[in-house]
């Protein structure tokens, strides 16, 4: 992570000989942790918990050692070709009648303890936008627990509310502007990760949750849309791509999609208004789309 690597040398260079030494500490923990050496890892984090009992790092890194010592390797049998690199079985006439794969099961017990050191450090380290985030990645990668995560991102929106955006990440460096950014393309990533596993109740439930905190946000108002069109609430969908529309009048791809809204409520008027405005998109296919629903809807009219 660049972010990380700039702020470590800028730590080691400009702070106190007492920060050279809970550096020391993180840097022997990231190390540990890199090369995989979990005993020597807990063996070290807990020298560090006694030495800087409250160090906000500490917490991070204990997450890491669970979800790392949680997880066990297994072989399991599936009847279905999987994606990933596998071992055919066949029977005694050459066909295959399944796969051997590789796959990681997660000791539920030992990620809960990570989950209450993240959670502890949260309790004294409530900015720290970092903690938030790397619990939400161990829960979606370890348990593809949605509502679990969903709760984590409503807790960071409650919090920004409270410290008004004053975010912090590693060594409890302030994010400064750059937070907003960090939040909604975290917040989108998992959004579209709910979508493409077809979990649209959870999508929407963050979705609805995102635009509590950014009201006017294209990226959510567009993926509410989108949901509401596949559900068949066209009205709903229209309202949030004309919100959309409002904020970013020159996004041609949203005014086609208004007017094949239009069109397909019936009100040709309006859709012909926002096809003829489609037409001064630079995307060919767009304009082709657009000229072609115009001259239907002329046709229609005409009769």
């Amino acid at each position: 992570m660049k972010y990380f690597c700039t702020l470590f040398a800028t730590l080691i260079i400009a702070f106190s000989a007492c920060f050279a030494q809970e550096t020391a500490y993180y840097t022997q923990a990231v190390s540990l942790l890199h090369q995989g050496n979990t005993d020597s890892l807990k063996v070290h984090m807990q020298a560090w918990e006694q030495a800087e009992p409250n160090n906000a790092e500490i917490y991070a890194l204990w997450l890491n050692y669970y979800y790392m010592t949680a997880g066990k390797e297994m072989v399991k049998f599936q009847e279905e070709e999987p994606l990933e690199t596998s071992l055919a079985i066949v029977d005694s006439t050459g066909n295959t009648v399944g796969y051997m794969v590789s796959t990681v099961v997660y000791n539920e017990e030992t990620l809960q303890k990570g989950y209450d050191k993240i959670d502890e450090g949260i309790a004294l380290y409530p900015n720290r936008l970092d903690f938030y985030f790397g619990k939400t990645r161990v829960i979606v990668t370890c348990s593809d627990n949605y509502p679990a995560c969903i709760s984590e991102f409503e807790k960071v929106f409650t919090r920004q509310k409270e410290n008004k955006g004053k975010w912090e990440w590693t060594f409890n460096q302030a994010l400064g502007n750059g937070s907003d950014s960090l939040i909604i393309n975290n917040t989108q990533s998992y959004i579209t990760a709910m979508i493409d596993a077809g979990e649209n109740s959870y999508a929407s439930q963050l979705i609805d949750l995102s635009l509590q905190a950014y009201p006017n946000n294209v990226y959510f108002l567009a993926d509410k849309a989108a949901l509401l069109y596949q559900s068949g609430d066209l009205k709903g969908a229209l309202n949030a791509y004309l919100k959309i529309f409002k904020t970013a009048p020159n996004d041609y791809l949203v005014a086609y999609n208004i007017a094949y809204l239009y069109e397909n409520m019936g009100d040709l008027k309006k859709a012909r208004k926002y096809y003829k405005l489609a037409t001064q998109s630079s995307e060919p296919d767009i304009v082709q789309s657009a000229n072609q629903a115009l001259e239907d809807i002329k046709k229609a009219l005409a009769k």
